[in-house]
């Protein structure tokens, strides 16, 4: 038997690891001018940038408040008990 691995099984590690960097590179020169457009366009007072942050902090206090339900309902329930459902968690709020 041969230790040699196969030239296809190279070729698919190196696609492999070409895909990954290149993905890499592709994600964090995007992000990084991202951020600095972001944080340049937050010093404006404008409409649009109040309804951005608006809409961040109503997304990070919706989030907040469906964790609380989802570990309020693991907390009243055990896993696994015959009954026990999600059913008072819904994605709207409501009135």
């Amino acid at each position: 038997m041969s230790r040699r691995r196969s030239s296809v099984d190279g070729v698919a590690d190196l696609l492999a690891q070409l895909t990954y960097v290149g993905t890499y590179g592709v994600a964090f020169g995007v992000t990084l001018p991202l951020a600095f457009v972001a944080r340049k366009a937050a010093a404006f007072d404008n409409p649009l940038v109040r309804g951005f942050k608006q809409g961040a902090a109503d997304a990070a206090g919706d989030a907040d408040r469906f964790l609380s339900e989802v570990q309020a309902g693991a907390k009243s329930a055990p896993a696994g008990a015959p009954g026990a459902s999600a059913s008072g968690l819904s994605v709207f709020p409501a009135a």
